[in-house]
């Protein structure tokens, strides 16, 4: 991409880029990935994006669907290729015509991300509720772990009724009148009203008595549709539930890689320590921010805000789509259009300050970034796949935004670590 840059009056910076054939054709790919991901299809890798859009949600042109999002895929490369940090993502305007194939050349003003001092750099003082682990949730924890290990032994007969663990046999089933032999077993046990099987297959079992068999049919969901299963089921025994106590002995013979029940029960503390101390690291970072934020000096242009508060609103937007409810009715649901306002005014403002005022940090204290501090970011965008979420956003030309978020989150870890913590149990 060939990027050329002119200043402006004022602060802005004009660029003007020229994307290859190549980026152009990226793009589009990019952006269909998109269109099919927000419409809940999973692309195929090595199938036509623009078929399977055709086959999946009946789309018979998808380029032209995509193309207005097109220019948004092509303008991180031109401002990671100038080195230039925007205070809010710049819209580009067309100077050519777009299509694939072709080279497209557009321009954009950019605003560079204004720097802003704090009053003090002084360690920040505030309280925080000491990092522990519940007892209790370990214990659930080992209970859940014993269940998996649970035996069943014979109680004395009487009518089943819901909740009870009964061994059953079931045979000569019938799906829509076809043989379902998978179905039938010689002896298992069943927990009824567990939702393991329909309802209506509990409420036949409801009141019958070791020993006695029956003949019945009920109804089952069977893709798109709900099919009539018929069977013949015996109930053999009334049982109870019997969860292994977490003993030395019982370790060795079922987790011999740990040494005794202590350790047992130790690494299941530390894997609850691990999944919740990323939580608690959180707690401490928005607390130090709180105080930080405090520290802001200076006035935040109009076109900041105006741009943040577009942002948070397409990201509430989408994850409100995403759970099936309309713009519209969220706002309706909190108050109303004038009170919505003032909260997204005061998210908004909360958002930029935090964010100067890390950046801030960041310039005072002199810090850098290693390559671990750009993976500690990856991870919070996705635990499951840092290495994913580096490439993905290096690739599609977000390498300065993943810098950002890697400075800044280093910037927290710094307040935090520097603090002036008083801990409360």
């Amino acid at each position: 991409m060939k990027v050329v840059q002119k200043k402006l009056v004022g602060k802005r910076v004009l660029v003007e880029a020229t994307a290859s054939a190549v980026d152009v054709d990226k793009a589009f790919d990019w952006a269909s990935v998109a269109f099919l991901q927000q419409m809940g299809v999973e692309p195929e890798q090595g199938k036509p994006f623009a078929e399977q859009a055709e086959e999946r949600l009946g789309v018979p042109n998808l380029d032209a669907l995509v193309m207005p999002r097109v220019p948004e895929f092509l303008v991180p490369f031109a401002i990671d290729k100038k080195g230039i940090v925007p205070a809010f993502p710049p819209k580009p305007v067309a100077q050519t015509t777009l299509k694939r194939g072709e080279e497209f050349t557009f321009t954009m003003e950019i605003l560079p991300k204004p720097e802003y001092e704090l009053d003090s750099y002084e360690p920040v003082a505030f309280t925080a509720k000491r990092f522990s682990i519940d007892p209790r949730e370990v214990d659930e924890q080992v209970k859940a772990a014993a269940q998996g290990f649970c035996s069943y032994e014979a109680i004395d007969p009487r009518p089943v009724k819901k909740g009870d663990f009964v061994e059953i046999s079931i045979s000569d089933t019938k799906q829509d009148g076809e043989d379902f032999a998978a179905f039938n077993t010689e002896r298992r046990t069943y927990p009824v009203g567990q939702g393991y099987m329909p309802g209506a297959f509990d409420d036949q079992l409801v009141g019958m008595e070791p020993g006695q068999e029956k003949d019945f049919a009920f109804q089952a969901p069977g893709g798109d549709d709900v099919v009539k299963v018929t069977c013949h089921v015996k109930v053999l025994e009334l049982q109870k539930q019997v969860v292994p106590e977490i003993t030395d002995e019982w370790v060795a013979k079922n987790m011999p890689f740990f040494r005794d029940a202590k350790a047992f029960r130790e690494s299941i503390e530390y894997q609850l320590e691990s999944a919740h101390r990323q939580e608690y690291n959180a707690y401490l970072e928005n607390l130090a921010l709180t105080k930080l934020s405090q520290r802001f000096k200076g006035s935040i242009d109009d076109a900041l805000y105006e741009a943040m508060r577009e942002t948070q609103l397409k990201q509430l937007s989408t994850e409100l789509q995403a759970q099936g409810m309309s713009l519209d009715k969220f706002i309706e649901q909190n108050g109303g259009q004038q009170q919505f306002g003032m909260m997204l005014m005061v998210q908004t403002r909360m958002a930029l300050v935090n964010g100067f005022a890390l950046d801030a940090v960041y310039r005072h204290e002199k810090l850098t970034l290693t390559d671990e501090d750009i993976m500690e970011t990856c991870r919070i965008i996705n635990p499951q796949g840092p290495q994913l979420a580096r490439m993905q956003m290096e690739e599609t030309g977000n390498g300065y935004a993943l810098r950002e978020m890697a400075e800044r989150n280093k910037a927290a870890r710094w307040v935090v670590e520097h603090a002036d913590i008083t801990y409360t149990d």
